[in-house]
């Protein structure tokens, strides 16, 4: 019995050496084999310069993106480079210069074109991925650290945008990433050429001159030009711009530049009114409905006044949609079934996200409900777009197209599809949105009508362009807050199209998180339409 139990603990005990002797091993191996890698990683320093990646074109071919060359140098910390860089760079550039160069581990550094190599600097001729003024910045998005797509359309459509191969030098280093001085670096470029490039339906031309329409006028906002009829986005722009190659000042910027303002919801106001009148036209109601407005109308006890306080008189759809009375909406809407008016904005594209390819959307924005619409206040709000309301500037822009192609709805496209570089040819192309008919072309007619009134007589009268004719809504949506200063902030729109008498193309403008009035987007709005119209696009 004693014998068995000294057995059984001597096997016991032979086993446990054997388990620690094959752990000693293991962990030897491991710890070999990360000593190894910590070696290699000592030995040399891989610097990369320019790593390849298809192009963003407009709808012309036109590229987007990759479309200048810039001086990048690969730097290696030692005293020459730093006595030639300190000639070349200025400013504040200078200073972040010289914290690299004291870190002595080789960086990339932007110098000016015509500078040569020299001791301890490579300099190369590769393309710069975004200008300066990068057009539909917000839009295209940029790339994170190591090149990969971080945003926007860049990370949407990153699996067809990456390329292999690296333009790159390696450094020998020693344990601290530091440069060996004597030794050799070695310039090695394995970059293969794009074979495919993503086309969108943005026209350059008018993306940068709705950008420079913008420029020093909105602080905030978004603006969408789209073709009438196709639906297509010619420009889209979001405000403030996007600066892709400096994301951590973005960072700090209060209007958050990092979300595309043309994708988010706001509240709409009065430029809803138009589907309000849609659907009582709609619904057989005569335009020559007629309303007294005394600056304000009562329901249920609550007062819903005019947004400039003043008392219209008797005024018919034609000088309400001009003048933008509230009180003529609340009473026409009690002419009218809740539900049509509510399903009237669905088929306008109300509430439901614009799908632009798989994983790329806009906003739905927020529809009341029918049941909250039984609460005569609440159908008050929604008549002329307060309340639960909100939408986006892309679904304010497709309501727009859909009045001025006579009643034909379609969701917005912003993508052609995926091109190959050698023969033009599509590898993919994005489906455009289905047409539906969604208002008569009576109705629509009574509605440009109306809209053109409103740009030659009435709210909009500060929009009319000066070099051909156009139709347009104001609207300014209360958002129930307040700025520092005690003014209410509101949401502004200025939407419409041109020419009047024949639609070519819409503007749907935004003024967003201000206060003040709407003058500064129905400028915006005037000046797009008579650059397109100087520039020949509506010839």
């Amino acid at each position: 019995m004693k014998r068995g139990k000294r057995i059984t603990t001597l096997f016991a005990v032979l086993m446990g050496g054997f388990f620690l002797c094959i752990l000693g091993v293991l962990t030897a191996v491991f710890h070999g084999e990360e000593l190894s890698q910590a070696a290699a990683r000592q030995s040399t320093y891989e610097l990369a310069v320019s790593r390849p990646r298809g192009d963003f074109y407009d709808c012309k071919g036109q590229k987007l993106t990759g479309r200048n060359q810039q001086a990048l140098a690969a730097v290696a910390p030692t005293i020459e480079a730093a006595a030639t860089l300190t000639n070349l760079v200025t400013g504040e550039y200078r200073t972040a210069i010289a914290s690299a160069l004291s870190n002595g581990t080789p960086f990339l550094a932007k110098v000016p074109f015509g500078t040569e190599s020299s001791a301890g600097i490579d300099v190369f001729s590769v393309l710069d991925r975004y200008t300066e003024d990068q057009p539909a910045s917000n839009l295209i998005g940029y790339l994170d650290g190591k090149g990969n797509g971080a945003a926007g359309l860049e990370r949407v459509f990153d699996s067809v945008l990456q390329l292999d191969g690296l333009l790159k030098v390696t450094y020998s280093v020693d344990a601290v990433d530091r440069v060996v001085n004597g030794v050799e670096r070695e310039i090695s470029d394995s970059r293969e050429e794009a074979e495919q490039g993503v086309v969108l339906t943005i026209d350059r031309r008018i993306q940068q001159i709705a950008e420079q329409a913008c420029e020093d006028v909105l602080e905030s906002g978004a603006v969408v030009v789209t073709e009438v009829g196709t639906g297509e986005i010619k420009a889209l722009v979001s405000l403030p711009s996007l600066h892709p190659d400096n994301i951590a000042q973005d960072l700090e910027n209060p209007d958050s530049p990092l979300i595309n303002k043309a994708f988010a919801s706001y509240n709409v106001g009065s430029v809803f009114k138009l589907v309000s009148a849609a659907a009582a036209l709609e619904e057989g109601i005569s335009p020559e409905y007629a309303y007294d407005c005394t600056g304000s109308i009562e329901v249920d006890g609550q007062r819903f006044k005019c947004f400039d306080g003043n008392d219209h008189g008797v005024v018919t759809m034609e000088e309400a949609i001009a003048e933008s009375c509230n009180g003529y909406f609340v009473s026409l809407m009690q002419q009218v079934d809740p539900t049509v008016l509510l399903e009237t904005a669905r088929k306008l594209g109300f509430g439901q996200e614009t799908e632009f390819t798989s994983g790329f959307c806009s906003d739905a924005g927020t529809l009341p409900n029918e049941k909250s619409l039984l609460v005569k206040k609440a159908l008050a709000n929604f008549s002329f777009g307060q309340g639960e309301l909100t939408a986006t500037p892309i679904q304010v822009a497709a309501m727009i197209n859909a009045i001025a192609s006579g009643g034909t709805y379609r969701d917005l496209s912003l993508i052609k599809g995926i091109v190959s570089l050698e023969d033009g040819t599509y590898n993919f192309q994005q489906p455009a949105g289905e047409k539906q008919t969604v208002l008569s072309q009576k109705t629509c007619k009574l509605l440009r009508t109306y809209m053109t009134t409103a740009v030659e007589e009435g709210t909009a009268a500060s929009g009319a362009p000066k070099e051909t004719t156009a139709a347009a809504k104001t609207g300014t949506a209360q958002t129930g807050r307040n700025s520092e200063d005690g003014e209410e902030i509101v949401q502004l729109w200025y939407a419409g199209f041109f020419p009047a008498e024949t639609p070519r193309y819409t503007v749907t403008v935004l003024r967003a998180e201000r206060a003040g009035n709407g003058r500064e987007c129905a400028k915006v709005f005037q000046e797009i339409a008579d650059e397109m119209e100087s520039q020949g696009f509506l010839s």
